[in-house]
């Protein structure tokens, strides 16, 4: 029996004061716009990971037994709060609201790891939806140096992390007219495509296609060939799966794409997306540890590091009870 989160009913978005907060928070108005009644609550969550405290760290007495309770360290805290914080949660939540959004904004401020207290709050509050921005670090740069983004796509969390894309939201009522939705028949695949189902059955009018696409990777065509045999029957089941969800949710054939192709899934798959000039890519994640990705190799690894201008979803499959 699978359980679990329903997806499309609790937003998150972690907030960073260094970031671009404009195009998470309108992906997330937009979504609660449209999807009215169903999204319960949005969350503005930012983590203090202790940088307020550099530039006092002589004023602070470190013979106090408890530094953090201490009524100097508050102050400090609250007047970063009040100059630093405050503004960028104030601009978010405009931008949330101004996309005609009901749902209730609450806002979070924590204290410690940013990757640790996220994956908490999603956690325990039962939230269906990371909305992050990507820092723009090259792959080299987020390997050696880390992020937060990718602490989170590392993680196990149910959640789907939505990672924005420098293009952002267009559109006047949607989040995107043109989808791309990779499946392979694994369970992330299929909770990426009821994912997009949710979102494109809901603007069907404004929908233009979505493209259902599987890769077959160079190893698996050899390894079929060498078989007498190219049909691949879990692909081309996870496809059928995949179409039938999207018709179920009502959206029209016609704008249902299927298309099959050969190569490396990330080339591939960020190729097809650019030249449909794609609005998000939805795609299933494994939660691997950041080590076996590296290892073993990741597709939704490498269409986050190649494809920075589009939006990019990775749902993970509901828990097995």
């Amino acid at each position: 029996m699978h359980t679990g989160i329903a997806p499309l009913t609790k937003l998150l978005l972690p907030v960073d004061g260094d970031q671009n907060i404009k195009r998470p928070a309108i992906l997330a108005g937009r979504i609660a716009a449209l999807l009215a009644g169903r999204i319960e609550l949005i969350t503005l969550l930012h983590v203090m990971a202790g940088r307020y405290l550099s530039q006092h760290m002589v004023n602070i007495d470190f013979r106090a037994e408890q530094i953090l309770e201490s009524d100097q360290f508050r102050r400090i805290r609250q007047q970063y709060i009040d100059e630093e914080i405050t503004p960028v949660l104030n601009e978010m939540e405009g931008e949330i609201l101004a996309q005609e959004s009901n749902v209730p904004v609450e806002r979070l401020i924590l204290d410690g790891d940013p990757v640790d207290e996220i994956l908490r709050v999603a956690r325990e509050g039962d939230y269906s939806s990371i909305i992050m921005e990507r820092r723009g670090l090259s792959p080299a740069k987020e390997l050696l140096m880390g992020s937060v983004t990718s602490g989170i796509l590392h993680s196990n969390v149910q959640a789907t992390v939505y990672v924005v894309g420098t293009k952002g939201v267009h559109g006047p009522r949607c989040p995107g007219r043109r989808y791309v939705v990779a499946v392979d028949g694994s369970s992330p695949s299929i909770a990426a495509v009821e994912e997009a189902a949710i979102l494109a059955g809901a603007c069907i009018t404004e929908l233009e296609e979505i493209v259902v696409m599987r890769v077959v990777k160079p190893s698996r065509l050899a390894t079929l060939l060498s078989e007498g045999n190219v049909k691949d029957d879990v692909g081309e089941k996870g496809m059928e799966q995949a179409v039938s969800i999207l018709k179920g949710a009502g959206i029209p054939a016609e704008k249902i794409i299927q298309k099959t192709a050969y190569g490396e899934p990330a080339e591939v798959i960020t190729t097809e997306a650019r030249a449909k000039n794609t609005d998000i890519i939805f795609m299933g994640r494994n939660g691997r540890s950041a080590l076996k990705e590296i290892l073993m190799g990741s597709v939704s690894r490498g269409v986050v590091y190649r494809c920075h201008e589009i939006t990019i979803a990775l749902a993970t499959a509901p828990v097995e009870d």
